[in-house]
């Protein structure tokens, strides 16, 4: 079963890392380091995102904006009416999408998020009401 958890351990940071690196390859530097990727997470509200107990990604709040980044294959799969349940519990209202990546807009939208504003290349969604997907 997929579940949300706010403990983040060692194991979460390099499952994390290395989805972020999957899945944001054309997007991050080269020489970006676990301890870059550490760092730059120090100030925000962390998700650990587990099937079984092991990490499968993370989520980020901050500024009441929740991102998720999950390993390639359990795209499509992770987001299951036990998430959204507890997904519910945490104070976030907004998140973005790219504006050229419509297949992540329509996503965001099936759950509940609308259109609010274009920003820097980003779609920003507010989030009307959660749906069941």
């Amino acid at each position: 079963m997929i579940s949300l958890s706010d403990t983040f351990p060692e194991t979460a940071y390099v499952a994390g890392y290395r989805a972020l690196l999957e899945s944001q390859r054309d997007r991050m530097p080269e020489d970006y380091s676990i301890d870059d990727f550490k760092n730059h997470l120090s100030d925000k509200q962390l998700i650990n995102v587990e099937k079984n107990g092991e990490s499968i990604g993370f989520g980020i709040i901050q500024d009441r904006e929740i991102h998720f980044c999950i390993k390639p294959g359990y795209h499509g799969r992770w987001l299951t009416r036990n998430v959204i349940r507890q997904l519910k519990s945490y104070d976030f209202e907004y998140t973005s999408v790219d504006v050229e990546d419509l297949k992540q807009q329509r996503f965001v939208m099936k759950m509940g998020f609308e259109p609010f504003e274009e920003f820097n290349g980003q779609m920003i969604f507010r989030l009307k009401q959660f749906k069941e997907v």
